[in-house]
């Protein structure tokens, strides 16, 4: 889109509107790369955006009461996604109790989850970290303009 607008600027097509996007899109560029460079290279987009909106519930945790002791769970998860080995896997789940990794990344089973849920002190210490969606790009705290899920500016 970049490239589009300054092409639409060179060409004297409509360049005051033209202008006005390319500072747009240029805008949305460089929160994008903030964003991603605010954690370890190579993570995918959803799971910087997940990293993201995991601190936001901890630092709302840290504000009130862990009644469900979802911090520990948290902290490894987090760990997790930034070594690395644990990436989104769209429609999966995964399973943690007391910031210990259970099982998965697999098919999301109620039957299953109401197991766990009963066998790992639920819903005490217990979480089911659902791949769906990771959570707004916008609605980041780092982030103040919107951009479409999964659409890289560049």
């Amino acid at each position: 889109m970049i490239q589009r607008c300054n092409d639409r600027i060179r060409d004297g097509i409509m360049p005051q509107w033209w202008e006005e996007k390319l500072e747009q899109y240029e805008k949305r560029k460089k929160d994008y790369e903030n964003l991603m460079g605010s954690e370890p290279a190579g993570l995918s987009f959803e799971v910087v955006i997940r990293l993201k909106r995991l601190e936001t519930v901890k630092s709302s945790l840290l504000q009130a009461d862990d009644k469900y002791n979802a911090i520990p769970n948290i902290d490894a998860i987090m760990k997790d996604y930034r070594a690395g080995g644990y990436v989104w896997d769209y429609g999966k789940v995964t399973y943690w109790s007391n910031g210990k990794f259970l099982c998965g990344p697999k098919e999301f089973d109620v039957d299953e989850f109401l197991l766990l849920h009963s066998e790992h002190d639920g819903p005490k210490g217990f979480w089911a970290e659902i791949h769906d969606n990771p959570g707004d790009f916008s609605a980041s705290p780092a982030i103040g303009h919107t951009l479409p899920q999964g659409n890289d500016p560049a």
